[in-house]
Parts: structure tokens; sequence; C-alpha cells
């Protein structure tokens, strides 16, 4: 898995790398798995939306290319980011304001050797 990431989006690009290379991808229907989301760092915390917002674009920029990489790029970049950060600061939450943008910044600028394609 892409250590990259560290929180959330890993599976997700995980899972297309695999397909990407030629495997299938199965689920077995009669399976129950409890997932307790954001048990780890809450829901409404600053790590989880920082790390949701950078890792979107991180997983837009490995994973599609042209017009599609820059599309996604741009949508969570100005409407998915900008109406996530109205809302937090509609309700007084600076904090998660600053950590969408703390995310945008690092999640367009961030370049570690050989993480993103």
């Amino acid at each position: 898995m892409p250590e990259i990431y560290f929180l959330y989006y890993e599976e997700m690009d995980w899972c297309t790398q695999m397909t990407n290379a030629g495997y299938e991808l199965w689920y077995e229907p009669r399976c129950t798995i409890f997932h307790k989301e954001s048990q780890s760092t809450g829901q409404l915390s600053k790590l989880r939306t920082y790390y949701m917002t950078r890792n979107r674009l991180l997983y837009a920029r490995r994973n599609r290319t042209g017009s599609h990489r820059l599309l996604s790029i741009l949508y969570q970049s100005t409407i998915a980011a900008g109406k996530n950060s109205l809302q937090f600061a509609l309700k007084g939450r600076f904090d998660l304001f600053f950590a969408v943008w703390k995310g945008i910044v690092e999640g367009v600028f961030l370049t570690p050797s050989s993480s993103i394609k």
C-alpha cells in the first residue's frame, strides 16, 4: 500500500493500482465488516479534515491522467474545498477551515520522489 497517504485513500489507491495491473477485485457478499469510521481521529478533527482533503488530491494526481486529472484537481481544490471551508467558517471552526487549505496546498504541491506519477 502506498505510504504517501498515511490516513485515508490508501486502500482506494491500492485497489486502483491492482486493477491497472490487470487484477480483478472481488468481494464476498455474505461477509459483514463493521467499520467505525474516523474512530482514531474523530469525525470533525483537524487531522481527518487535512488528510481527507490532501489525499483526494494525491489520489487524483497518482491515478488520473490528462483532462481527468486536471478537472479532478480543479474541482477538489476549488468547489469541494470552497464549500467545506465556507461551512467550517460559518460554524466558527476556523481550525478546520485552515486544515482544508493546508490539505489543498500540500495535496497540490507535495512531490516526494517516486510517490507521484
